[in-house]
């Protein structure tokens, strides 16, 4: 992949992804928490990739809080702010706003990994050769 760019908020007119995170109160009850915006970076010709979630492992570690805590850090391998996009072995949920005719490269994760189609279309190859087209609400992946 390319050099990243610095973080930007938005990489389309698309509206703005907004993410409710869920905690928990002191007597137990769930409560949203601040969120902070999406931040994308940006991978210059082929799109803007944005974290909304990450851990470290899988399964994860959510006593205390961890995980969310992990994500609203400002560094460490899951924080909002990391350039290191995806969790090498936990589990992510990215946000990719993909250019018209932008081409990834392939790639293998050991990583749990979600890709859900939300707008357009995308080719989701394997290295077979083997793809499927994703359309809105199509996912692929290993999940």
């Amino acid at each position: 992949m390319p050099e990243k760019a610095d973080m930007v908020e938005s990489v389309t007119t698309l509206p703005a992804v907004k993410r409710h995170i869920v905690s928990f109160d002191a007597n137990g009850q769930s409560i949203y928490i601040n969120s902070p915006p999406q931040q994308y970076f940006l991978y210059p010709d082929i799109a803007g990739v944005s974290r909304s979630y990450a851990v470290e492992s899988v399964p994860a570690k959510l006593g205390k809080e961890q995980d969310v805590k992990g994500y609203l850090s400002d560094d460490g391998p899951t924080s909002w702010k990391s350039p290191q996009i995806a969790s090498r072995q936990g589990a992510n949920l990215l946000i990719m706003d993909i250019l018209p005719g932008g081409v990834g490269q392939m790639h293998r994760t050991v990583s749990l990994d979600f890709s859900i189609c939300v707008a357009g279309e995308i080719d989701h190859e394997l290295d077979s050769g083997e793809k499927v087209r994703l359309r809105p609400g199509v996912m692929g992946g290993r999940f």
